[in-house]
């Protein structure tokens, strides 16, 4: 194992086949055994190869963590309170790379690299055990927070510190409460970094902090808010959808953790809110191709499936019997080509996975519904009515699809105000069922 440090293709194997092994393995390793290994590792995760300080970093993580069943007891191969080197070892090369940084050599971004990956993988593997056992953690949170605060760092230190940061957000040990404004900082001096990765975790440690903790964010509102805005606005969807998770946990608080100057903060943002919402929970560009094609190879088909009419936030998974009861209370036959090999299940399951999985639509949809639970009519309806009335009149169906989404996300919490405009609503919304141009998609909302 300790020519494990040559160079790949070969380099690498023992250190993976390692990681693979040893998590799993029912033995209790002598004293003398696992302090070799331990040692070797912490080389590894030194080493000049990216893969091999991967793969080392992922094998620490692993074993010094994860319990096994040996004879019905639990066990940890490498248990992390007899490591007592682990976390001293990691500060020590923090704390030297971070003092490299203004010319640092090759070995040096290996050294941080190498603390950095181990580090955030300990934590995501287990952060309140890391944080409880690992001798010296306390020198953990001040040295994230000044390698993030070095100027022109790169961009995959600020990615891996962030992630290290927000890990701690849900245990919340004490280091993080007592540098709380300086990791504030950091998420505020990031927030328009160039780097797309870098402001996804800026958006999801400032999501995190509002569920766990808001009262952190309390001082901070106004500007976190506006932060949040403009960011649901960001052209790279992964961005915008992580910032929307703000809206859709801000409105999901109970009274008693959202003060009323932050209710207040937000609700001022509402006119410019409610409008980019509904701009969000239009299919983009590549879905509407992939809806289109697939409306297309549907209507060739010439057979009225139910899964075409099924509603777009609940598709069934349930596999239907030959014969079943539609949404609108018929029945419809299986197709004469359809049969029940494993390849259409999968290709089913396939869909399914698709129909449920979470997305920027789906979240602005959400937090439009929460929203409007939260705020009620009088602060929803002024700025959504002049934006659903452009949205329904456009002519693009794909605007008018997500103008009905808004419809049917708003009708919990503003059902009893949205009525008297029903007499304008619904001839609209039966001219597009019957219209042969409606994409299904919009019929099967509109109904």
């Amino acid at each position: 194992l300790k020519n494990s440090l040559v160079s790949p293709p070969i380099g690498n194997l023992p250190t993976d086949a390692y990681g693979r092994v040893v998590p799993t393995a029912r033995m209790i390793l002598p004293p003398s055994s696992r302090m070799e290994i331990q040692h070797v590792l912490l080389r590894c995760i030194l080493d000049k190869e990216k893969s091999i300080r991967a793969a080392a970093s992922s094998c620490i993580a692993s074993t010094s963590l994860t319990s096994i069943e040996y004879y019905s007891t639990k066990m940890t191969p490498l248990p992390l309170k007899e490591w007592t080197d682990l976390c001293p070892f990691l500060t020590c090369c923090l704390s030297y790379g971070i003092s490299c940084l203004s010319s640092p050599t090759a070995e040096v971004e290996a050294l941080l690299d190498g603390a950095l990956l181990t580090l955030r993988k300990c934590l995501e593997d287990n952060a309140c055990e890391f944080v409880q056992d690992a001798s010296h953690f306390p020198n953990v949170v001040p040295l994230l927070i000044q390698m993030l605060s070095v100027p022109n760092l790169p961009e995959s230190f600020k990615r891996e510190g962030l992630k290290c940061l927000n890990e701690l957000v849900d245990p919340l040990p004490n280091e993080l409460i007592l540098h709380m404004n300086d990791y504030l900082k950091v998420l505020s001096d990031f927030a328009g970094d160039e780097s797309v990765g870098v402001r996804k975790l800026v958006c999801q440690g400032i999501v995190q902090l509002l569920d766990i903790r808001a009262e952190y964010l309390r001082p901070h509102i106004a500007p976190v808010s506006s932060f949040m805005l403009t960011a649901t606005s960001d052209t790279n969807p992964t961005v915008s959808m992580e910032a929307c998770e703000f809206w859709l946990t801000f409105a999901s608080q109970t009274p008693d953790v959202i003060s009323p100057d932050m209710s207040d903060t937000v609700q001022n943002l509402l006119p410019q809110l409610i409008p980019l919402l509904l701009k969000n929970m239009v299919y983009p560009l590549e879905k509407q191709q992939e809806l289109t094609y697939q409306n297309e190879v549907d209507e060739s088909d010439a057979v009225d499936r139910v899964q075409d009419m099924a509603p777009v936030f609940h598709k069934s998974k349930v596999k239907r019997p030959e014969s079943s009861i539609t949404a609108f209370g018929g029945t419809t036959e299986k197709h004469p080509n359809e049969d029940d090999s494993d390849e259409d299940d999968d290709d089913e399951d396939e869909d399914d996975e698709e129909a449920n999985e979470w997305s920027l639509r789906k979240c602005s949809a959400a937090s439009l519904d929460t929203l409007a639970a939260m705020y009620g009519p009088e602060s929803i309806l002024p700025p959504l009515l002049p934006a659903l009335q452009e949205g329904l009149s456009h002519a693009d169906p794909w605007v008018r699809e997500a103008s009905v989404l808004a419809l049917g996300a708003i009708a919990e919490g503003c059902v009893e105000a949205i009525s008297p405009h029903m007499g304008q609503l619904h001839p609209f919304l039966m001219s597009q069922l019957s219209a042969a141009d409606s994409l299904p998609q919009l019929k099967s909302i509109a109904a």
